[in-house]
C-alpha cells in the first residue's frame, strides 16, 4: 500500500500561482516539483464557494446540496462516508488544521485529529445549529425578535462563548500573536512529515494550511519581493473580515502573494520528502480568494490549483476542465481500491473536458449553481 497525503492550501486562487503565469514567482519550489514529478491540472474547479461546502464535498465526492454541509449549515451530518472511513481498514488517518469548519463533524471521521486551538476549546458543538434562522433574524427589523431568538435559542450566544473561550486559552497556551494567526506552514509541514516517517503503518493525512487565509503576516523578505514600495504599517497585517476590504486591492493581493512565497519555503521540502517516499500526494485549495467580490461565481473564487504526485504516473499537464470533488474516487483508484465507493470519475484518466458544478446555498435554501462545461463556456442557474 501507499501513504496518502492531501495538502489543502486554503484560499489560494489559481491566478496567484506560477502555473497561471511563470513570471508569478510566488511558489517556485512547488512549481519546480510539479513540473518534474506532478500532474498539473490547469482548469480545476471547486464544488463549493466556502470552506464548509467545499470540504464536505471533496471529502465525500458529493455536492454540498447532497452532503447537507454548506454556508447555511456548516456541520457535516454524516450521511455519506468520507475518504478516511473508506480507507479505515488499511490506513491510519490523521487530520491537522485550525479551520473551524473541518472540526464540525468531518474531523470526527479520522482516527487522529491533531489538537490545534480551535478544536481544543469549543465549549459547544451543536451539530444541528444552522445559520439560516440566524441570518433571517439578523436581517429582521425587529431587534426584539432577534434578541429573543439569540437568548432563548442559545445558538448565537454559544458561538460567542466558543470564540471567547478559544481566544482566552489559545492566548495562554500559544501566546497572543500565534493565537490570532493560527499555526504556520512550517509547523504543519513538520507534523505531516513526522506522521509519515515515524510510523510503520500506512497513513492517510489531510493537512489544511491557513497561511493564505486572512489575517496575513508575511515575512519582511516576502514583503520586499511583492510590495517593495509599501511599508508594513501601511498594510492590513493581522486584519481579516470586512475591515480587510477597505484596503487597496493591490495591497491585499500583494499580501497573499507574499504569504504564498513564505509557505512555499516549507511546502517544497515537505513535497520532496513525500515524493521520495513514494506517497500519493494531492495539493489543491478549497476555494480561491474573494478580494474582488464582483459576483458570486467569480473566477478567482472557483478556479484553484491542483497538482497530483502519484508514484505510478509520469509528469503531465491536463488542460481539461475538472473538479476536485473527484479526489476520493481518484485516491481509491491510485491505491488499487474500488473507486466505485464514491461517485465521480478518477482524475488520473482525463482525456476531455468534464462538466464541473460549483454550488452556492444561501438563506431560504436557495441553490445557485455554475456549470463549467469547458474553459470557454459557462452557465448559471438558480433553483429554489
Amino acid at each position: 500500500m501507499t501513504d496518502v497525503v492531501w495538502l489543502i492550501l486554503d484560499s489560494l486562487s489559481y491566478s496567484v500561482t506560477p502555473f497561471a503565469n511563470e513570471e508569478m514567482e510566488t511558489m517556485p519550489a512547488f512549481k519546480r516539483l510539479a513540473d518534474e514529478e506532478g500532474i498539473v491540472y490547469s482548469e480545476a474547479r471547486v464544488p463549493g464557494l466556502f470552506s464548509a461546502s467545499s470540504h464536505g464535498s471533496f471529502f465525500t465526492g458529493y455536492h454540498p446540496s447532497e452532503t447537507g454541509m454548506h454556508y447555511i449549515n456548516p456541520h457535516f451530518p454524516g450521511n455519506h462516508q468520507t475518504i478516511a472511513q473508506a480507507l479505515s481498514d488499511t490506513h491510519d488517518s490523521f487530520i491537522i488544521t485550525d479551520n473551524p469548519f473541518v472540526h464540525k463533524g468531518l474531523a470526527d471521521t479520522f482516527d487522529y485529529n491533531h489538537p490545534l486551538k480551535l478544536a481544543n476549546y469549543q465549549l459547544f458543538n451543536d451539530k444541528d445549529t444552522s445559520l439560516a434562522d440566524f441570518e433571517e433574524r439578523s436581517n429582521s427589523s425587529s431587534l426584539t425578535r432577534f434578541a429573543k431568538f439569540a437568548l432563548e435559542g442559545g445558538k448565537p450566544v454559544k458561538s460567542v462563548l466558543n470564540g471567547l473561550n478559544c481566544a482566552l486559552h489559545a492566548n495562554l497556551e500559544f501566546g497572543p500573536f500565534q493565537a490570532r494567526l493560527g499555526f504556520s506552514g512550517e509547523y504543519i509541514s513538520e507534523k505531516v512529515e513526522s506522521y509519515v516517517t515515524d510510523r510503520s503503518n500506512n497513513s492517510l493525512i489531510v493537512a489544511n494550511y491557513m497561511d493564505l487565509h486572512p489575517p496575513f503576516d508575511p515575512s519582511d523578505e516576502a514583503l520586499d519581493r511583492f510590495l517593495p514600495d509599501v511599508t508594513r504599517d501601511e498594510l492590513p497585517i493581522d486584519i481579516s473580515g470586512e475591515e480587510l476590504q477597505s484596503y487597496p486591492f493591490e495591497h491585499r493581493l500583494g499580501l497573499l502573494k507574499a504569504s504564498a512565497w513564505d509557505l512555499d519555503r516549507h511546502l517544497g521540502p515537505l513535497l520532496e520528502a513525500l515524493i521520495a517516499q513514494d506517497a500519493f500526494v494531492v495539493v489543491t485549495a478549497d476555494h480561491g480568494h474573494g478580494f474582488h467580490r464582483r459576483k458570486r461565481f467569480e473566477e478567482e473564487r472557483i478556479h484553484v490549483p491542483l497538482v497530483i504526485f502519484s508514484p505510478d504516473q509520469q509528469a503531465d499537464e491536463i488542460a481539461h476542465t475538472v473538479n476536485i470533488i473527484d479526489l476520493p474516487t481518484t485516491t481509491m483508484e491510485a491505491l488499487g481500491r474500488d473507486p466505485n465507493q464514491f461517485p465521480g470519475k478518477s482524475l488520473l484518466k482525463v482525456d476531455a473536458n468534464r462538466i464541473s458544478i460549483t454550488e452556492s446555498i444561501r438563506p431560504n435554501n436557495q441553490l445557485s449553481t455554475q456549470i463549467d462545461i469547458d474553459t470557454d463556456q459557462t452557465s448559471d442557474a438558480v433553483h429554489d
